[in-house]
């Protein structure tokens, strides 16, 4: 891939020389990107009409290139690869699957049992139709069978198609499934099809109706795919009927693009997975590092209360024996500070009975009592108890 650099005078003289089309064609940037290259060096460019009017002869202003000074920008472009072809599916023959025959008859020959089904529907929608309005030409539904839409002068036609289509695709080792909608299987990809024909709109002659068009059948055959990889084939230059190989091709490279998609959308599902799990591990070591570094925080908390406590309690003792006041009642409440001290001690956590149900940290009481039991709240590990007090039943 070849790669030039022009300077804004070069570049200019391309522009005014050669239409943006034609050199999007060249070098490997659109017309569009091509503009924003030029105004943003200041390089002006032909007003819109300006290649019109030189086709016809007629004559068109050019900007004149403004000059600068010490101007070292060079700008890049890359020339097309003209041995570069795009790739394409080459267009499908008979030729392409020998092994079939493609050819539809007039009348219906050994049809498919699925075939069978839809024309009985249809011959009896057909029956209805005439007992109800002799002559018209509204399109059925073959909603029970091969999903269809069709008037009763195409109907045989639209078997025919459909019968060896189906055969067509048999051959090839694929299945058609009929419901509601009707399905050629592939593999595992399931492709939506239907037959329908063709309206065209007319305006009607009644005086006092809302809807003055109506829309009616005009014999034309369309062929189409489901709305997620949607196709049609209609009569054209070419009859419904010789595009069956074209059909079949479409319909095999469209199951085998559900089935890579298929597979890339796994491959994202699992990849989803993982990461949520990773997520979830992660978020579970975060919860627990935050957990841990909040009881180091609690625990350095009652260290520094527990020093606090301490120091008061020596002090009080202190003043008390340099006052001269340590009586018996001082040194007993002397006694059962220092007792509650090492009950609030975390390293010796001492027991105390009467302070059994009080969490440590927040030195509130967690009983609930009821007329015969008490419920017990452990707020550290989220956990309810229930027991039964023993000495009610003493009581009692």
């Amino acid at each position: 891939m070849k790669k030039i650099k022009l300077n804004r005078k070069e570049l200019y003289d391309l522009v005014w020389s050669t239409p943006m089309s034609r050199i999007a064609k060249k070098y490997e940037i659109s017309d569009t990107g091509l503009r924003k290259v030029c105004k943003r060096h200041d390089i002006p460019l032909p007003h819109i009409g300006h290649w019109q009017k030189i086709a016809h002869g007629k004559k068109t202003s050019v900007a004149k290139f403004i000059e600068k000074a010490n101007d070292p920008v060079k700008i890049s472009l890359r020339l097309r690869d003209s041995d570069k072809v795009k790739s394409s599916t080459p267009r499908a023959t008979a030729e392409t699957y020998p092994e079939m025959d493609f050819k539809v008859p007039k009348q219906l020959t050994e049809p498919d049992k699925l075939i069978i089904q839809s024309e009985k529907i249809l011959r009896d929608e057909i029956k209805e139709l005439q007992k109800s309005n002799p002559g018209c030409q509204r399109l059925l539904n073959c909603w029970k069978g091969v999903s269809m839409q069709i008037s009763p002068a195409a109907v045989e036609r639209a078997l025919c198609f459909m019968d060896t289509l189906i055969k067509v695709l048999k051959r090839r080792g694929h299945a058609i499934e009929c419901g509601h909608d009707t399905y050629v299987i592939i593999g595992n990809q399931r492709i939506e099809i239907s037959l329908r024909e063709k309206t065209t709109r007319t305006t009607n002659d009644k005086k006092y109706s809302w809807n003055s068009y109506d829309y009616v059948p005009n014999g034309q055959l369309c062929f189409k795919t489901d709305i997620w990889h949607r196709k049609e084939w209609s009569d054209g230059k070419l009859k419904l009927e010789e595009q069956l190989p074209q059909i079949l091709q479409k319909l095999e490279e469209t199951a085998e693009k559900m089935r890579l998609e298929q597979i890339a959308y796994e491959e994202r599902c699992r990849e989803d997975e993982r990461k949520a799990v990773l997520r979830r591990q992660r978020e579970a070591l975060e919860d627990k590092e935050l957990k841990a570094l909040q009881k180091l925080m609690s625990q350095a908390k009652r260290w520094e209360q527990i020093k606090m406590l301490r120091n008061y309690i020596n002090d009080m003792e202190s003043m008390a024996k340099s006052k001269g006041s340590l009586d018996d009642k001082m040194a007993s409440w002397i006694t059962w500070a220092k007792e509650k001290a090492d009950w609030f001690d975390p390293s010796i956590n001492r027991e105390d009975k009467l302070l059994e149900h009080v969490d440590k940290h927040t030195l509130n009481m967690q009983r609930i009592h009821s007329n015969d039991y008490s419920y017990f709240y452990d707020r550290s590990s989220e956990k309810e108890y229930n027991f039964w007090q023993s000495n009610w039943w003493n009581q009692k």
